[in-house]
């Protein structure tokens, strides 16, 4: 398999339409996708509301348009999908480990190309008192950037003609361990 210079995989996931990019019960939602997240929001506060809750947290990651003085024109997101649901299921057991009072968690994260404004990750945690919404939903953005293959890439705008755009390069969080 092709590598990039960061020994970063590319090519592992065309598609995420299919049903294991989706892991649903009665109190985790996990879900890899290609469409635009924004218009999942409502079913996601949905499913992690219950009588018995009073805070919902969350975090929504969007695409900028720079990075290091250059004009991103769109970040492309991979993963290797069995992986990365099995990495995101082990955040959420590790949430309710830690935090006695979380009630639901769903975690959305997008693949393929995200545009400017457009959301690449959406965490949203449930819990009787903000306490534990809250500080659930930092640690899970965390260990979610230091655990799990996802890769992505920034695509540069093309300045002007004379002036040729920086290739796109793969990144890797600065979070990443090496011994995941």
């Amino acid at each position: 398999m092709e590598k990039q210079a960061q020994n970063i995989p590319i090519n592992f996931l065309k598609k995420s339409n299919n049903p294991n990019s989706n892991i649903k019960n009665d109190k985790i939602w996990l879900y890899i996708t290609e469409k635009p997240l924004e218009n999942l929001i409502l079913d996601i506060i949905e499913f992690v509301k219950l009588p018995n809750v009073g805070a919902i947290s969350s975090f929504m990651g969007t695409t900028r348009n720079y990075f290091n003085n250059l004009n991103v024109k769109y970040l492309f997101y991979e993963c290797y999908l069995k992986k990365t649901l099995y990495e995101l299921e082990n955040i959420t057991k590790l949430i309710y480990k830690k935090y006695k009072d979380v009630k639901k968690i769903a975690i959305f994260h997008r693949i393929g190309q995200v545009n400017i404004k457009e959301s690449s990750v959406l965490i949203y945690i449930s819990s009787s008192h903000r306490k534990d919404s809250l500080e659930a939903v930092n640690f899970a953005i965390n260990t979610l950037k230091a655990t799990v293959p996802i890769w992505k890439k920034e695509v540069y705008i093309q300045e002007t003609p004379s002036i040729t755009a920086p290739a796109p390069q793969w990144k890797v969080n600065k979070e990443w361990s090496v011994d995941n």
